[in-house]
């Protein structure tokens, strides 16, 4: 231990602690000046970014909309004048998965008014070109009046059409 005697010593000993303590607040200071300068430039950057960001999404947004404008309900490319039998069994086995139960489903449209209409007025368009378009009409005619009860058998109409092989059941509620 570092021993002064006298008062040359206690004066010694007081200008090291105020030296030190000086130094501590000066470094603090400086610390909490360089926190503070890095947190304004990242946020001013974050300000940037988070407008460049909101910038692309509204671009991304019109080009969604622009898209949109040719998809059809289910989101795809196909216009109803260009339906054919593999798109209606696609569309219509797809939506009937929502009712009926099996070991695998291989897609998943819902079931909506929206897409119903479509398809029917497709069918108007195209039934002279389709295989199949009668069956196609009677199922979106129950659907549309919300009568599922044959959902089953529609599932498993399309199913051997696509020539798969096992079938569905009902669902269970």
């Amino acid at each position: 231990m570092l021993r002064i005697r006298g008062r040359r010593g206690k004066i010694c000993i007081k200008k090291i602690l105020l030296t030190i303590v000086s130094l501590a607040v000066l470094g603090i200071i400086i610390f909490l000046i360089v926190i503070f300068t890095d947190f304004n430039a990242r946020s001013e950057a974050g300000q940037k970014s988070d407008t460049a960001v909101t910038s692309m999404n509204d671009v991304k947004d019109e080009a969604k909309s622009e898209v949109s404008k040719h998809m059809n309900p289910f989101g795809d490319s196909v216009q109803q004048k260009e339906l054919k039998d593999k798109d209606f069994i696609n569309y219509i086995h797809k939506m009937s998965h929502q009712k009926v139960s099996a070991e695998e489903k291989w897609g998943f449209y819902q079931i909506t008014a929206e897409r119903i209409k479509w398809l029917l007025a497709g069918l108007d368009k195209t039934e002279h070109t389709l295989k199949h378009g009668e069956l196609y009409r009677s199922i979106l005619k129950r659907w549309i009046n919300g009568d599922f009860s044959n959902v089953v058998n529609d599932h498993n109409d399309l199913w051997e059409i696509q020539g798969g092989g096992v079938l569905a059941k009902p669902q269970e509620s």
